[in-house]
């Protein structure tokens, strides 16, 4: 089996054709974006219906997040961010709400005897709060590693950092596709 991944797309049209069309010049068997498809870029609607068109599995990144569950969920945005995500938020449609609503933050699967594990950032399961992602500080600090040590899983892809990097093999970041 062969996955295309992909993340962070940000309302980026052009760069979403050109990611689809790179896809199916090769044998795939499944897509699996890793979120932020909305948020940044002018063409959410655009983006989503691409997704949806497509056949592309999702997990939700915090621009969807913030979509469906508000922006006040993370105390780190500011005033030009939260007014663009009210404009996002008018842009989409029932029907690409609904599609999101049914999107995971994680998506597993079993491959060649190896978990994998798919999703925006790594997750804090111990955190009460709507926010469910660490936040980006544990990649500069380096406590990522640890986090990712103590996860049950052979490999785990992530986006939001929009820079690749892979630590010991496991941890793939496969960087921004739209920005």
């Amino acid at each position: 089996m062969r996955i295309a991944i992909f993340s962070d797309v940000h309302g980026n049209k052009e760069a979403l054709e050109a990611i689809i069309e790179d896809i199916k010049k090769e044998t795939i068997n499944e897509i699996i974006c890793l979120g932020d498809t909305l948020g940044i870029g002018p063409n959410p609607k655009e983006c989503m219906d691409l997704i949806i068109n497509n056949g592309i599995k999702m997990v939700l990144g915090n621009h969807e997040l913030y979509f469906l569950k508000g922006t006040d969920i993370d105390d780190e945005m500011d005033e030009d961010e939260i007014l663009h995500q009210k404009w996002t938020k008018e842009q989409i449609t029932d029907s690409q709400k609904s599609y999101l609503e049914k999107c995971s933050v994680t998506i597993e699967k079993e491959y060649n005897r190896k978990k994998l594990l798919f999703t925006h950032f790594l997750i804090d399961y111990n955190s009460k709060e709507q926010y469910p992602f660490y936040k980006l500080n544990i990649v500069r600090d380096g406590s990522i590693k640890n986090i990712m040590e103590s996860l049950n899983y052979d490999l785990i892809f992530i986006g939001h950092e929009h820079k690749d990097f892979c630590i010991d093999n496991k941890l793939y970041d496969v960087a921004s596709s739209g920005c």
